[in-house]
C-alpha cells in the first residue's frame, strides 16, 4: 500500500521545488513542511544540500530534530534522506568544528571524500551495485546509474549500507523504516523515479 500523504521536511537546506516535482509521476499529496507538525503524513522525506553541522543546527532550532526523532523511532515511519538528509542519519560528521551529531539512527560517521584518483568531490553519474546478497532491496533498483554530487560521505563500517558505486562510495542505506541515497533521485531521471516508487512502497518492507 503507498502512501497517500508525504511530507518533505523545509529547514532551507534543499531544492525543494525539484523534490516535489519528483513525484509528479505518482499518485499522492506532497506537503512541504515550514513546521514541525505531521499530522495526517504518512511518510517524510529529509533532503539536504550544504553543511552538516549547519543544517543540525537548524533541525534543533526549529523544533525539528525531536519531532523527526519521534515520528521515526516512536511512530515507526518511513523517512527517506536525500544526500546530505543521509548523511544526517549518521552518528557524527567530520564536516564542521569538531566532531558534530547527527539522528545517530546509523551507526558510522560522515568523512570527507577521497576517491582513487585522489578527488576530494564526487559528482556525475554512478552504477550502483548491491552491498550485500541479503537486502530487501528491490534487485532492479541496481545496476543502475544515479546522479551524485557531494564532498562528505559516510564510511563503510555500517552494516546498514546496502548499496555502494561503482567509486566505492556507500550510495544506499537501509534499516527497518529508514532510507538513504547519496545520490539525488530527484536528478536521476528513470532510474531515480524508480527508486522514489520503491520508497513509496516501503512498508511492505516494514511490515515483513
Amino acid at each position: 500500500m503507498k502512501f497517500k500523504t508525504l511530507g518533505i521536511i523545509d529547514v532551507g537546506v534543499g531544492n525543494l521545488f525539484s523534490i516535489k516535482n519528483a513525484f509528479k509521476n505518482f499518485n499522492i499529496q506532497i506537503e512541504i513542511l515550514k513546521k514541525p507538525i505531521f499530522k495526517n503524513i504518512d511518510a517524510l522525506i529529509l533532503p539536504g544540500v550544504g553543511s552538516f553541522q549547519s543544517s543540525m543546527r537548524v533541525m534543533k532550532e526549529k523544533n525539528f530534530f525531536s519531532k523527526i526523532n519521534y515520528f521515526v523511532l516512536e511512530k515507526k515511519k518511513p523517512i527517506l534522506g536525500l544526500c546530505l538528509g543521509m548523511q544526517m542519519m549518521m552518528q557524527t560528521s567530520e564536516e564542521g568544528v569538531g566532531k558534530v551529531d547527527g539522528f545517530g539512527w546509523i551507526d558510522g560517521k560522515v568523512e570527507k571524500v577521497n576517491l582513487k584518483n585522489g578527488k576530494m568531490l564526487n559528482v556525475g553519474w554512478e552504477k550502483v551495485l548491491s552491498n550485500t546478497k541479503f537486502s530487501k532491496i528491490d534487485k532492479s533498483l541496481f545496476n543502475s546509474y544515479y546522479y551524485f554530487d557531494h564532498s562528505f560521505c559516510l564510511d563503510k563500517s555500517s552494516k546498514n549500507i546496502v548499496g555502494i558505486s561503482k567509486n566505492n562510495i556507500p550510495a544506499i542505506i537501509f534499516r527497518e523504516n529508514i532510507l538513504g541515497t547519496q545520490f539525488h533521485p530527484e536528478k536521476s531521471q528513470k532510474s531515480g523515479e524508480n527508486f522514489l516508487n520503491f520508497f513509496l512502497k516501503i512498508n511492505k518492507l516494514i511490515n515483513q
